[in-house]
């Protein structure tokens, strides 16, 4: 009895660390997802939030696309805007201070969107207005209504609205021509229009949108890889995921070493079973069951810290909870925990009952 129970603990205490190692693991992988999702967002929210399908470029020879460089003149965005009626909308985008104050005490950085189709963030906005999120609108100290200066021209706050980023900073909507004027006023050179949007649904049947680039001098993009002409969010996203390929690598080889090591331990066990005819499929899949087991435990601890402290976080950091940053990082853990776990696969199939019995 005593033995037995001996062998529960042990087991019991094999169990526990590695479900441990494996929340660990995916406390790891979870927490940097989310960070990187996080600054994903303080990048792109603003552009998503658009509801645009497809984003027009038009780029100096030889360079990529860049929503900094692009420059659509509108002689193209009428071209476009007159083969896609409703279909097309001219975006002006600009960094501009902020100011507030007789003395322009309070500033805040924005960027600026500037269209002159209603945007689904802003809605319909009236030349010489503003809309601002309530954070930059809290840092200005102003309310609705009241007067704000954007490289000294005068402008009026005419809506709060959800935030949404670009580039790491908050978005404030205004008409194109509003826009226009202020970088007129401040002897900013600008475009008519950095990119065009287009919004695929309301493309007539069988638009062709190459055709149209080859006559325009434009590429269009679709809208997701059309973000990596955003230079932060390419160099985060390629930084982050890198860690979290490299944690996912990590994590197949730790788990892989663990299983090992409680495969070893228990040969005994597993050259009884032979011996008593129990076929190797079922003995390897028996093996694989319990470190399924094993990685669920892990995994499901793991996703819970991985919440629990995003959550406690995202308030200071830039932290997206969702299910996408939550899911996909433990669904990736199992997947790369079994991977690891099949590295302990060779004892059990090349086991030899005869000898391991004697070795026991």
């Amino acid at each position: 009895m005593f033995v037995a129970l001996r062998e529960i603990r042990a087991a019991a205490g094999r169990f526990a660390l590695i479900a441990g190692v494996v929340a660990l693991m995916t406390l790891l992988v979870g927490f940097v997802s989310g960070l990187a999702a996080g600054l994903g967002e303080k990048n792109v929210s603003a552009l998503l939030a658009s509801n645009a399908e497809h984003v027009v470029f038009a780029m100096p020879d030889g360079q990529r696309e860049s929503f900094a460089d692009s420059a659509i003149d509108e002689a193209v965005a009428q071209q476009w805007e007159a083969a896609a009626p409703g279909a097309v909308t001219a975006l002006g985008l600009a960094q501009v201070p902020l100011e507030h104050g007789a003395t322009g005490s309070d500033s805040a950085p924005v960027t600026i969107f500037g269209a002159d189709v209603a945007l689904p963030t802003a809605g319909e906005l009236p030349a010489g207005a503003i809309a601002l999120d309530a954070e930059t609108a809290d840092k200005l100290g102003v309310a609705q209504g009241e007067q704000i200066a954007a490289f000294g021209a005068e402008l009026t706050v005419s809506s709060i609205v959800s935030r949404t980023d670009h580039a790491h900073m908050p978005v404030a909507y205004m008409t194109l021509d509003t826009l226009h004027s202020v970088l007129d006023g401040a002897r900013q050179p600008h475009a008519f229009a950095n990119v065009l949007l287009i919004d695929q649904d309301a493309l007539p049947a069988g638009f062709d949108t190459a055709a149209l680039d080859t006559h325009a001098g434009t590429t269009t993009t679709p809208i997701l890889p059309a973000l990596l002409a955003i230079e932060s969010f390419k160099s985060e996203l390629g930084s982050l995921g890198l860690m979290v390929l490299m944690l996912m690598g990590a994590s197949v080889l730790v788990v892989g070493v663990f299983f090992l090591v409680w495969t070893m331990q228990r040969r005994g066990d597993i050259a009884v079973l032979k011996a008593l005819g129990a076929p190797t499929a079922w003995v390897a899949r028996d093996a694989l069951a319990q470190a399924a087991l094993v990685l669920a435990a892990g995994v499901i601890v793991g996703g819970i810290a991985v919440f629990a402290l995003g959550s406690a976080a995202s308030g200071s950091v830039p932290f997206l909870v969702s299910w996408w940053t939550l899911g996909l990082p433990s669904l990736g853990m199992f997947i790369a925990g079994l991977l690891g776990a099949l590295v302990s696969l060779r004892q059990v199939t090349n086991a030899d009952p005869l000898t391991a019995l004697q070795n026991a």
